[in-house]
């Protein structure tokens, strides 16, 4: 088990950029870091737990002392984790993210919602309060600009926990009209949040999966939200924007 351990610390760290530790500390003003450690901190845990290695459900391991500093908390004398004692609570958190899963495989793909649901959460038509921004980052486009494209008819999110943040004047423009009731009616395998909250998912599987599937989640979600961000209204240092208020940029975004 060490060398999979060890392999698998170095691979999330490449992925975060330091240590799991120092990725969580640095996260705050880190737009693609800190979806992970806040928006899926409560499935996380500790920051570190990204970093902790866990054998496949069914599989013991020898294991010393200094060994299980590396390992997700909960391993049995045995070496293995036992299922039978997760909580209530947690199983029904698995069951509601088996049937999100299970919905969002379904359903066909929709490709063309653009990210816009980054514009809808900044619309602000005339005579409306200045909505919240949930990034710390300047804007690439002007309030027109963000207006005209929530303006045209064409915001089509299918997730409930990008709607949910939209400003008050944008929710009706939304094509479809969601709410937590509805939320398995509308989840779709192409959207970028939907892709992100595979880490959630598999975070609420540990240590009853193979931490590899972790690093897949972790991998999946820092390249979704990479394209999340650099598709909206904002300005990400370093990073050439997706423009999805063009023609062009659309068919990148695709």
């Amino acid at each position: 088990g060490q060398p999979k351990a060890e392999r698998h610390l170095a691979r999330v760290t490449k992925l975060l950029g330091a240590a799991p530790d120092v990725a969580a500390a640095r996260s705050r003003d880190d737009p693609l870091l800190n979806f992970v450690f806040t928006y899926y901190g409560s499935d996380l845990g500790a920051a570190a737990n990204l970093g902790r290695w866990c054998p496949p459900v069914g599989v013991a391991i020898e294991a010393s002392q200094d060994d299980r500093e590396r390992l997700w908390r909960g391993i049995e004398s045995s070496g293995s984790y036992d299922p039978r004692k997760l909580p209530k609570k947690r199983l029904a958190a698995l069951e509601r993210g088996r049937a999100a899963l299970a919905a969002t495989r379904k359903r066909p793909p929709i490709w063309h919602c653009y990210g816009l649901h980054e514009w809808a959460m900044l619309y602000r038509p005339d005579g409306a309060p200045q909505p919240h921004k949930h990034q710390s980052l300047p804007l690439r486009v002007d309030q027109a600009t963000i207006n005209r494209v929530v303006e045209a008819d064409e915001i089509k999110c299918t997730h409930f926990d990008a709607f949910r943040f939209f400003a008050p004047e944008a929710t009706d423009k939304n094509r479809h009209a969601l709410t937590r009731q509805t939320q398995l009616d509308h989840e779709q395998p192409a959207c970028v949040h939907a892709n992100m909250d595979l880490l959630r998912y598999a975070l609420r599987l540990a240590p009853f999966v193979d931490a590899s599937l972790i690093g897949d989640a972790l991998d999946v979600a820092l390249q979704a939200r990479d394209l999340d961000i650099r598709a909206s209204p904002y300005l990400l240092a370093g990073a050439v924007p997706v423009e999805v208020e063009t023609t062009a940029g659309r068919k990148e975004y695709v």
